[in-house]
């Protein structure tokens, strides 16, 4: 794979990726697998060393491969940090406050330390009287994964254990930093399939 420069014009972050015979984004490249080694030397361009024999077969999907981005990116990456979590002892009027003021899907629930001990979504408090303690309805158990972990990962856990949400905890001492939603996890797939959303706080265009 060569990037700009060693004959081939300089255009922005773009390099060629002989794989899917076709220009890609630089950091896109980044994120593919079969990458080895990346040099960039500003206006002269750089080079990309790729796996040998990655061209795709004739006919092949041109878009990088869904399995090998899933396994490359890592949920801190992608996961909104949590910003807000609620104690066990806190009442359910409490916590449906916080999803309201917050519009946010699920809550972590912590112990003093930020420990991880139970999450409780929207679906949970539905007829939950307001002055019930939130461990009374919150779900417990919890499966998360570490910050490092693959989005793959991720997925797949929603699959298998048919949860809503993976809350992201420190790999050292397990304090919780993110949640990521199966909204999410499907919105990353329908752009890595290539399809353009709108982003987070925007509205469609109108249709003329």
């Amino acid at each position: 794979m060569v990037a700009a420069g060693a004959g081939v014009p300089a255009v922005g972050g773009v390099v060629y990726c002989p794989r899917e015979n076709a220009s890609v984004d630089a950091e896109r490249c980044t994120t593919c697998s079969r990458l080895r080694a990346m040099t960039w030397t500003g206006e002269p361009g750089g080079a990309v060393t790729c796996a040998p024999g990655t061209a795709l077969p004739e006919g092949g999907n041109r878009r990088m491969d869904f399995t090998e981005a899933a396994a490359r990116r890592r949920l801190h990456e992608v996961a909104e940090p949590i910003l807000v979590c609620i104690a066990a002892s806190a009442t359910v009027g409490e916590a449906r406050g916080l999803l309201a003021e917050r519009r946010i899907r699920a809550l972590c629930v912590v112990d003093a330390e930020r420990k991880l001990v139970g999450i409780v979504a929207r679906s949970d408090l539905l007829g939950a009287a307001g002055d019930w303690p939130v461990r009374d309805v919150m779900t417990a158990p919890v499966h998360a994964l570490p910050e490092n972990a693959p989005i793959g990962y991720a997925i797949a856990l929603m699959a298998i254990e048919k949860v809503s949400e993976i809350p992201i905890v420190t790999e050292d001492e397990g304090e919780v930093i993110g949640l990521w939603h199966a909204h999410d996890a499907l919105e990353w797939t329908a752009r890595q399939l290539g399809y353009v959303l709108a982003e987070a706080g925007t509205s469609p265009p109108e249709r003329a």
